[in-house]
């Protein structure tokens, strides 16, 4: 399908009015647990309740519903940080929900050097079309608008399409990508 008569034809993203009420954010959290199963894994940063409510409240920037046709079919959601917690975490000192927890207790919003490009979710059906790409774009251009510097990306590869979209991200931002070698 050409991607601009898809794109007119009803995707919408939340960076775009920058509103995402609690609802889609718990229902876009729930399809991202649906998908990466963070609660089997303690290592990963844990999408529940506690975690979630302090998101809406704290970075919800940070975070892009995807809509088609008023359906949630995906999300990318990111986070800021530093240049010392994203060298912890791409050397494997801390890993994931370590760093969500650093995150949470010391990194300003509005003062950061660093974004950890946490996750990316779209339903299969709507994969393939730049969707994640997209919200990526469009999120980082809105949290860095009023920053001195650019800041470093950063990555932890989990599907081949995921490290691509990061790939693709940084070079069309002109932003440095660094990515971590995983343990597995």
């Amino acid at each position: 399908m050409d991607w601009m008569k898809f794109k007119m034809k009803g995707i919408t993203f939340s960076s775009d009015n920058g509103k995402i009420g609690m609802k889609d954010h718990l229902d876009s959290a729930k399809m991202m647990e649906e998908y990466f199963k963070t609660s089997e894994n303690p290592e990963e940063a844990q999408i529940n309740m506690k975690n979630i409510k302090w998101v809406h409240e704290n970075v919800l920037d940070f975070d892009n519903i995807i809509k088609f046709e008023g359906k949630i079919i995906g999300n990318t959601f990111m986070l800021p940080c530093t240049k010392d917690l994203m060298g912890r975490f791409l050397s494997n000192s801390i890993n994931e929900n370590q760093l969500f927890e650093e995150i949470k207790k010391n990194v300003n919003p509005k003062k950061f050097d660093a974004i950890y490009l946490c996750s990316s979710f779209i339903k299969p059906e709507f994969r393939g079309k730049g969707l994640s790409v997209e919200a990526r774009m469009k999120t980082i251009k809105r949290v860095t608008k009023n920053l001195k510097i650019k800041p470093i990306l950063f990555y932890e590869p989990y599907t081949e399409e995921g490290e691509k979209s990061c790939e693709k991200v940084a070079e069309i931002l002109g932003l440095e990508l660094r990515k971590r070698e995983t343990l597995k």
